[in-house]
């Protein structure tokens, strides 16, 4: 997708800002409207641009828009099409990266703590653990459905880019996220546990113990650490290239969902060292988020952006 970024705002630093982006290559179209902009009182400025050039043209605008005397407000949305003869061979291979602001704010969206967000993880709890109850087949849906449901992948990738991009506030944001989200999800699978147990009284911890799956929540075998730490990759790679709609692919990988679930109805059937455990491996895997999803995040700066985020 390419991208229109419209700025509007004070009309002698949009009139500024037309002339500094009419020069740029990846700039297809270029719409000045003066004195179109209500709030705040001034131009518009519509800009149809490359994802390749988009940080160029939102790097020449962050001067004007940190500028406190002459506000300017600024929209990203993507293109779906540019056509344009003079320009088809540089739109046939534009680049498929996310701006910072798009990462940012669909992170912000996915994995803010609101009243959505903590259902859908209660829910994603309640799926889980109810799957340690199945068999194979079932349980595998299960646990499947739990992570598709439970939006658990977003406040990691979120503190992971506030860590690379050195924002607290967006770290801390992330952290508040990630500890309700998951004790959330941690009490609504042990709250289902409890209410198994008051139906059939020591069932629910029969049925769990002699489950096989177990060993994949509890151990740190090689080919598992291998198997979390590409679907960490892959999931910080569906974030910055404009992919994260699949994101949910990774999580199903990841043991963080299921996990957090087991540590959940182990607590509620008396083995608190398999809860232990279950947590120590979700440890391993958030960690390979932060710490390989962190090294994407840092080659996409270097490589890529080479800015900072305007927000």
């Amino acid at each position: 997708m390419h991208r229109r970024i419209t700025i509007q705002g004070d009309g002698a630093a949009v009139s500024t800002l037309a002339d500094a982006l009419a020069p740029l290559a990846g700039v297809i179209g270029l719409t000045h409207q003066r004195g179109a902009s209500i709030t705040p009182p001034g131009d518009v400025l519509e800009v149809a641009v490359l994802n390749s050039c988009a940080d160029e043209v939102l790097r020449r605008a962050g001067p004007a828009q940190r500028d406190a005397d002459h506000p300017l407000v600024i929209s990203i949305a993507e293109c779906k099409a540019i056509i344009d003869r003079r320009h088809q061979s540089a739109i046939d291979h534009d680049a498929d990266e996310a701006l910072w602001e798009e990462m940012e704010s669909d992170l912000r969206n996915h994995g803010r703590l609101s009243a959505n967000y903590l259902v859908l993880m209660a829910l994603g709890g309640v799926i889980a653990a109810s799957g340690l109850m199945f068999g194979p087949v079932p349980q595998a849906i299960a646990f499947v459905g739990a992570a598709i449901i439970a939006p658990g992948f977003e406040p990691v990738a979120k503190l992971t880019q506030g860590l690379v991009l050195g924002a607290p506030r967006l770290c801390l944001r992330a952290v508040i996220s990630m500890l309700v989200g998951y004790a959330v999800l941690f009490g609504a699978a042990a709250l289902l546990m409890v209410a198994l147990g008051l139906v059939h009284p020591g069932h629910p911890r029969q049925v769990i113990m002699a489950q096989p799956s177990l060993t994949a929540f509890t151990h740190y075998d090689p080919a598992s650490l291998a198997t979390s730490a590409a679907a960490a990759i892959a999931g910080i790679m569906m974030v910055v290239s404009l992919r994260d709609l699949y994101v949910v692919g990774p999580l199903m990988v990841l043991v963080a969902v299921s996990g957090v679930a087991l540590a959940g109805a182990a607590v509620t059937i008396g083995q608190p060292a398999l809860a232990l455990r279950a947590l120590g491996r979700v440890g391993v895997d958030l960690l390979l988020i932060v710490v390989l999803g962190g090294g994407v995040f840092y080659w996409k700066q270097r490589l890529f952006h080479r800015r900072k985020p305007l927000a």
